[in-house]
């Protein structure tokens, strides 16, 4: 028992030993991959944070005309990323600040009955892309519009509006533009 014992006990502290340096090996393989990474991560940039490119404008107890025309927003933008919106020098206009693919939306909210409004988006004064409006009709309060598509820097867009009596108060207009591909 004795000699098998010592046999044993010399193969297996061997086969313990080769065991232990091959492990040793694998360890410091995986320590050094894992400092290969944190380096490639400690040197990296940070992902760039989204940031939207968007301008919102309002205009509350605005007087509507029975002739159609463009809305006035003359008070600051609640929110204006990049420059959309000029509240003195072109006080109607959304203009786009960059080429690019955009949103532009329109809404109201108003709670004459009897009254029906109608507006559209126009686009550098020329062209017609949206047109939306209330009918009149108890709890119609509402309306909205919008246009998505192309816009080439310097493009702007305006909110014409009409209703079917004159000087209609509405009691809130939001006109909006968002940058959808950035």
């Amino acid at each position: 028992m004795t000699k098998l014992t010592r046999q044993f006990s010399t193969e297996g502290a061997a086969s313990l030993r080769r065991d232990l340096f091959r492990l040793c090996d694998e360890l410091d393989k995986a320590l050094a991959t894992i400092d290969r990474r944190l380096s490639a991560l400690e040197s990296a940039e940070a992902p760039a944070v989204y940031t939207p490119s968007l301008c919102t404008v309002s205009a509350t107890a605005v007087s509507f005309s029975s002739t159609e025309s463009v809305v006035s927003f003359s008070s600051a933008a609640l929110i204006d990323t990049d420059g959309y919106h000029d509240e003195t020098g072109a006080p109607t206009r959304l203009t786009a600040p960059a080429d690019g693919f955009y949103r532009v939306e329109a809404s109201l909210a108003e709670d004459t009955n009897s009254v029906s409004y109608s507006f559209r988006l126009r686009l550098d004064n020329t062209t017609f892309l949206g047109t939306g409006g209330t009918t009149g009709a108890q709890n119609d309060s509402g309306a909205n519009v919008w246009w998505e598509g192309w816009l080439d820097a310097g493009q702007y867009f305006e909110l014409l509006s009409d209703s079917n009596v004159v000087s209609p108060t509405v009691e809130l207009v939001l006109f909006s533009i968002k940058r959808l591909d950035r």
